[in-house]
């Protein structure tokens, strides 16, 4: 996981037991790279709030996340959102050099094969 943020440009040191880190990551990831939510409603993901939990469960079932947050100790979840946010990144890659990517080249073959293998849904 920590090679997925790396090449995420993730700027943050993380200790994946704190649970300051982890409102930081989560944050950090749909500001930067997944950009799912109004900057507005992005806000509830920011602050550690006795909600917090709540706001990151909705959060991921909007994303379509298999696994079900339960608290900060949860890796599947945490784990599947950064993959998530890879995928994202390589689509907008994908997006950014679509005129030299043909469409059944090994880009596209690469991030369908990793987003079956991480049960991640394909962004429109």
């Amino acid at each position: 996981i920590l090679d997925h943020l790396e090449s995420l440009s993730y700027p943050f040191e993380i200790d994946f037991n704190v649970r300051g880190d982890l409102v930081k990551l989560i944050w950090w990831l749909e500001n930067q790279k997944i950009r799912c939510l109004s900057f507005e409603d992005r806000e509830p993901l920011r602050s550690d709030s006795e909600v917090w939990d709540a706001n990151v469960l909705n959060y991921l079932k909007q994303l379509g996340c298999p696994f079900t947050w339960k608290d900060c100790n949860n890796f599947d979840c945490i784990y599947w959102l950064v993959a998530y946010s890879v995928s994202v990144e390589l689509e907008d890659l994908e997006e950014d050099n679509d005129d030299i990517i043909d469409d059944n080249g090994p880009i596209n073959e690469f991030i369908s094969e990793c987003s079956e293998r991480l049960h991640l849904k394909i962004l429109p």
